[in-house]
Parts: structure tokens; C-alpha cells; sequence
């Protein structure tokens, strides 16, 4: 099965790189990499993005670009993943010895890759150009040699490789761990827990799993999401982030039905507003889940709250059509902050998961007593059902009973473990 809309064919999308355009490194002495601040990561791709536009101009049959550094690592990329094949391919060009070497890679029908090293002003190679050729795409130009027609822009890019490395950089600190999420992402380094969320009142409910994400480092320590996602964000690499997520997860859900499937399940995911905001993210879903052959009622995508009602309008537009494609969706963080609850006029939802401050204040606090059993109140009118986050202790798990929360979730009523080793009996709450 193949989850991946933008690479057909592919057996499985496990095996697929994910390349990143906003990875940049530059040396500093031997064997030492950082990575450019934001500030200048964005020019620097505006540059790449305006010479990559050139190359589509000067030899119409190439139908995609990526550029590389001399380490082989992606500067800018006109698609969203590469193959490993087509790093191979780069990493064998810049071990090239010949000055004006092309390198072939594998073709598949009428396409082929090609990768061909960038010199500086010394002749050295400080990078390459991987380009995907359609070689059923004549025109005129076509004549020429492909290098002959890029030679001017190659020696556009070999200036732009040499001016990266005066730009400025991050941290040290903040640069190694950009590396170690965008090396999580191209060597599968991330892993996906699950925890239980438990029917409070009627066992025959269908399960439910919360899924979460760890970071596996090299030294084989687990990272939590607080250690890694707000450098993520930072960079604006959380849409790819959860496009693992999700494309990891169904394909895990597709090979292994037999041990979830016994009881009908639903799994939820987080969602980071930057992909809520991503203008292909949700097409990604849709594609991803259209190919798994699940049903979408399986997957339930979890908003915080204070984002869904913020009035962004790509927000509720994404809401809208995860619904529509038959997932459900849940308010994370429910109660916690927004001042009003107009907004869900314009944004679906079917769980309300109550914010784990009145969560937690519930037993002793009848101001958070009563804003939940008015959360409780409100989400029956609307058919809508309560999740308790992070239960912990059993005066909140009993007071979550009597208030009338229809699920909760916590380590007192189970700790997330492993997706691949996680034995999926039935939740029991005494």
C-alpha cells in the first residue's frame, strides 16, 4: 500500500526520505556544521528559488530541483520528499574527482535523475544540483547540452554556496538541535506512543488512543515532545512533522490490523497550527487516508483550543474539512482560555477535552467543579462528548465520575508505551 501522494509507486512510504527545504549547513572548521538563522535561511531560499526557477526556464524537460551543500544535505527542494536513491546519487557526485562530471542516477519510463557537482572560484566542489528530466520533453534548446545551457546558472549557485557561509547562524546549541529533528525526520528517528482514554461510564464504548510522538537520539535516549517541538515550530517544521505522523501511523494501523481491530477504535492526533494554517496539509490527510482503505471515523485530529477559536479562518476551513471527510475532531485544552464560545458556530467538534487545570482543581475547587459540569452541561446540548486530561489521582478520576465526563485520560489510568508493542485490551476503570 502506498500512502504518499507525491511519490507513486513507492511500496511503502517507511522507505522515503523526507528532505527538508529549510535545512542549511555551513562549515566551521573540520567536521563541524551549524545551521543559518532564520532570517537569513529565508533569503538565502528566496535566492535558491529564483535560480531553480531559471533551470525550469533554460531546460523546460526538467521537472524537478533540489540543491545541495557539500555535506549532500537538501538546501531547497522544489517537491516535498527525496528518495534515498537520489541522496546516493548526490553524495557520489560530490566524491566526484572529474571538474565537469554529471552523474546518472536510475530511470523510471521516460524519467531520469541527474546530479551534478557545484565548484567555487578555487574549483573545489561546494555543493550540487540534482535535477528529476522527463526525456519526453523536447524543445528547441534541447540541442544544447544540458550542462552548457546551466553553466551560467551553476556559476550563479557556487557564488550563492560561498556567500551562505559568511550569513549568520544560530546558536551552536539551537543548531544541533535543528540537525537532531531534521535527522529524526530523514532516518526515521521518531517513534509514536499510544495512551489509553477510558469510558467513565459505559464499558461497551468504542476505544479510544490518544497517539503521542517520541524522539529516539543517537545515544538511544527518548525525548519527549517538550524537549524537541518548540525548536520545530520555530523552523516551521511541524507540517512536515505531522504529515510523519500520520502517514506513519495509518501505515502501522493498515500491517497490523488484527491486534487493534478487535474493538472498533479511534485514534487521535495532535495538530500544531502550523498545520492547521499549511495550505496542503490537510489534502495530505485526505490522500493518506483515502489510500489506507480505513475508515475515517478511526482518526480523530486534536486542535488547542485557543487556536480553533482565535477566528483564523484556514483553521475552522481545515476543521471543517477533516469532518467532511468523516474523521472526528476534538478541542484540546477545553476551558482553559477562551473567553467566550461563540466561535463554535463555525468549527466542528465532538470531544471537548477538558483542560487539565480543572482538571486537577476539580476535587477541592468549586469554581473548576462548576465550570466543568457547565462544560458537561453545554456539550450534551450539543451532542458532544467530555474527555478529563491528565488524571492522576483518584479523588480527580471520582470527580470527573460524578461531574459526568464521558472519558479520562492519565497515568493513573494508564501510561503511554510504545505503538509497536502496545496490547490493545480493553480499558478497565474501577
Amino acid at each position: 500500500m502506498s500512502l504518499d501522494p507525491y511519490v507513486a509507486g513507492r511500496r511503502h512510504a517507511a522507505h522515503r526520505i523526507a528532505a527538508l527545504p529549510w535545512g542549511l549547513d555551513k562549515a566551521i572548521g573540520a567536521g563541524v556544521t551549524i545551521r543559518l538563522s532564520d532570517t537569513a535561511e529565508a533569503a538565502s531560499s528566496k535566492t535558491l528559488e529564483a535560480l531553480a526557477q531559471v533551470i525550469r526556464a533554460l531546460a523546460p524537460e526538467v521537472c524537478s530541483v533540489s540543491f545541495h551543500d557539500f555535506a549532500a544535505d537538501a538546501l531547497w527542494l522544489s517537491e516535498d520528499f527525496l528518495l534515498p536513491e537520489d541522496h546516493q546519487l548526490v553524495e557520489d557526485s560530490l566524491s566526484g574527482t572529474l571538474e565537469e562530471e554529471m552523474m546518472f542516477g536510475a530511470q523510471e519510463g521516460t524519467r531520469y535523475t541527474v546530479a551534478i557537482p557545484v565548484h567555487d572560484s578555487n574549483g573545489a566542489v561546494n555543493g550540487a544540483v540534482r535535477l528529476s528530466i522527463d526525456s519526453q520533453i523536447v524543445e528547441g534548446r534541447a540541442a544544447e547540452p544540458l550542462e552548457s545551457r546551466l553553466a551560467p546558472v551553476l556559476t550563479c549557485l557556487a557564488a550563492e554556496f560561498e556567500r551562505r557561509v559568511s550569513l549568520p547562524s544560530l546558536p551552536l546549541e539551537d543548531s544541533q538541535q535543528l540537525r537532531q529533528i531534521e535527522s529524526a525526520l530523514n532516518a526515521e528517528c521518531f517513534e509514536l506512543f499510544v495512551q489509553p482514554i477510558c469510558a467513565l461510564h459505559d464499558s461497551g464504548r468504542m476505544a479510544h488512543y490518544e497517539v503521542l510522538l517520541r524522539l529516539r537520539t543517537s545515544d538511544g535516549a527518548l525525548l519527549e515532545p517538550g524537549a524537541f517541538l518548540r525548536a520545530a515550530a520555530d523552523r516551521q517544521l511541524m507540517p512536515a512533522i505531522d504529515r510523519w505522523v500520520v502517514r506513519t501511523l495509518l501505515v502501522w494501523l493498515v500491517n497490523n490490523r488484527k491486534l487493534w481491530a478487535r474493538v472498533p477504535a479511534v485514534f487521535s492526533i495532535n495538530l500544531a497550527p502550523q498545520s492547521m494554517t499549511d495550505a496542503n496539509f490537510v489534502g495530505y490527510v485526505e490522500s493518506c487516508v483515502t489510500k489506507s482503505g480505513l475508515p475515517p471515523q478511526a482518526l480523530c485530529f486534536e486542535i488547542k483550543e485557543r487556536f480553533a477559536s482565535s477566528g483564523n479562518i484556514s483553521v475552522a476551513e481545515s476543521m471543517r474539512r477533516l469532518e467532511a471527510l468523516g474523521c472526528e475532531v476534538a478541542l484540546d485544552d477545553f476551558g482553559g482560555h477562551a473567553p467566550s464560545y461563540g466561535y463554535l458556530r463555525s468549527v466542528p467538534a465532538h470531544y471537548f477535552k477538558i483542560d487539565s487545570a480543572l482538571v486537577g482543581a476539580a476535587p477541592t475547587d468549586r469554581v473548576a467543579r462548576a465550570m466543568i459540569s457547565a462544560i458537561v452541561r453545554m456539550a450534551g446540548d450539543l451532542g458532544i462528548q467530555t474527555v478529563a486530561e491528565a488524571v492522576e489521582l483518584d479523588s480527580e478520576l471520582a470527580a470527573m465520575r460524578s461531574l459526568g465526563v464521558d472519558y479520562a485520560q492519565g497515568f493513573l489510568l494508564g501510561r503511554p508505551h510504545s505503538l509497536a508493542s502496545y496490547d490493545f485490551a480493553p480499558c478497565e476503570v474501577n
